[in-house]
């Protein structure tokens, strides 16, 4: 029997975004040292690749810690574009100057929590521990991790999709239900059907939704009950955050027409 004592960041995997080689080299060396698994970028945008295509790989990073000010994309708009896509594991935002504005803005992006690069060693490592899951909970749904709205990016250049992408987001919450119904009752091909009906989702580029839902689809067609009510939750997760983002897509349809 052994106690579960807080969490740590032992054999977690970290994706580190910092664009100054010294305080790369460090950080790697600090979270390798507490036994983490670090892989390292020098950009927000690589630091988006890598987040994107770890999750689609179904290797995600535990966490990652990004710095606020680099090049190509800065920290900011790194955390903005992997929440619009629907990614939803924590993120920790790093910088060596510290201000108020610098820290809201950081937390509004998309942030789980803001730190100091002039923070001793422990406070950091606590800092990131803090953000993890503990043992056994599902990332986003019983974790408090909150799901963040997404509108589609298709909406900025043309607008007059909006009504079909209501449209969508109207029928999700029902089918998203009737998914999680017919997976109770066993029903695989049926619970198969309703999710080939969603597949529309990656036409409005909602990637990572379309993503969960053809894993979801795979492990139906092999009913494999754990990994079918895993995806499921999944799915639930980035349905969520479709769903949140309905007002925002209900407030350009008020602006265009």
């Amino acid at each position: 029997y052994m106690q579960q004592v807080g969490n740590s960041i032992k054999n977690k995997r970290i994706l580190l975004a910092e664009d100054c080689e010294d305080s790369r080299e460090i950080l790697k060396f600090l979270f390798s040292r507490s036994g983490a698994s670090v892989e390292v970028v020098s950009n927000g945008d690589q630091c988006v690749d890598q987040a994107i295509s770890a999750l689609n790989n179904k290797n995600p990073f535990d966490i990652i810690v990004l710095d606020m000010n680099m090049p190509v994309l800065s920290g900011i708009e790194a955390t903005k574009k992997l929440r619009e896509q629907g990614y939803n594991l924590p993120i920790a935002a790093m910088t060596g100057q510290i201000t108020e504005e610098g820290k809201q803005l950081s937390l509004s992006s998309g942030c789980n929590v803001f730190m100091s690069k002039l923070a001793s060693k422990e406070s950091m490592i606590s800092t990131l521990e803090a953000l993890l899951p503990t043992e056994g909970f599902e990332y986003g749904i019983e974790f408090g991790i909150p799901a963040l709205p997404i509108v589609p990016t298709i909406l900025s250049t043309d607008p007059e999709y909006a009504p079909l992408v209501i449209k969508f987001i109207n029928s999700l919450e029902n089918k998203m239900e009737e998914i999680g119904f017919l997976i109770e009752q066993h029903s695989w091909k049926s619970a198969i059907e309703i999710c080939s009906s969603l597949s529309s989702g990656s036409l409005y580029g909602y990637k990572i939704f379309a993503d969960r839902l053809s894993q979801l689809q795979s492990s139906l067609e092999i009913t494999d009950s754990e990994e079918i009510n895993h995806q499921y939750r999944m799915l639930k997760q980035s349905a969520k955050s479709i769903i949140l983002g309905k007002k925002e897509v209900e407030k350009i349809i008020n602006k265009s027409f």
